[in-house]
């Protein structure tokens, strides 16, 4: 537990005041000299990201920019940072993923995709994106109902097991689509995913790192679910297409 506590302030820290002061120093004091990019728009290693950084630097800071609306789910030496950002007018929704090594970011993949929103409802996406994390002690339990959840879907590609896994009046936030298990459904074929790569968790919060395919594009896809009683209550998510491109060869994930 202190050690997840620890990883989440340097994470937080590094925002803060790497990202939203624009101060290069901590990112020099925060980021391994051996730091691995697997994000799409990234250069590689610890120098492409302070290139990054600086250029950020360089920007005019727009005048009364909201503040990033966050979830912070931290797993061991891994923590997720799920925001709702504003940049150029533009919403985005963007999962972090960071792998800490001794107290310094090591690895480093991540998800951004822009949204749209529609009758001034963004007020009530950030509201709900403040969820609180609970039932630390079922941590393990909720990361293994979700190992279930994906082998079963992956095994039968029947979308109606979802019933075993969810409720039926469970919200689904931005990318929209419409409540309850018939939204699911359509979520779960509208994504579909080939590869569970990995499962973070705390508490009720359960994330995880999937590959495959949108619109038949191969893609990167996050989904952050909310557990209660053994079952899938809420879920949030953020994907993105898979460049044939990049500035480095780690891959997405």
């Amino acid at each position: 537990m202190e050690t997840t506590t620890l990883n989440k302030a340097i994470v937080l820290d590094f925002w803060k005041r790497a990202i939203g002061q624009r101060d290069l120093s901590v990112a020099q004091n925060l980021v391994s000299e051996n730091y691995i990019q697997h994000s799409a728009a990234g250069k590689p290693g610890k120098a492409g990201l302070m290139e990054a950084l600086a250029l950020l630097k360089q920007m005019p800071k727009p005048e009364n920019q909201s503040k990033p609306t966050m979830q912070v789910i931290a797993d061991g030496d891994y923590v997720v940072v799920h925001m709702l950002v504003e940049f150029n007018g533009q919403h985005m929704i963007v999962v972090d993923l960071v792998r800490l090594e001794q107290g310094l970011l090591m690895e480093h993949w991540d998800a951004v995709e822009p949204v749209f929103f529609q009758n001034n409802c963004d007020e009530e996406y950030i509201a709900d994106a403040a969820t609180q994390i609970s039932d630390e002690h079922l941590t393990e339990v909720n990361k293994n109902t979700i190992a279930d959840f994906h082998a079963t879907l992956s095994a039968t590609k029947d979308p109606d097991k979802v019933h075993e896994f969810v409720v039926d009046n469970i919200l689904l936030h931005p990318p929209a689509f419409k409540n309850g298990i018939d939204g699911m459904k359509d979520r779960l074929r509208s994504y579909k995913r080939d590869k569970l790569h990995r499962i973070i968790g705390e508490g009720n919060l359960v994330v995880t790192q999937t590959t495959g395919s949108i619109t038949h594009l191969p893609s990167v896809i996050y989904d952050i679910y909310k557990l209660r009683n053994g079952k899938i209550v809420e879920c949030w998510g953020a994907k993105q297409t898979i460049p044939k491109r990049m500035e480095h060869s780690n891959g997405m994930v």
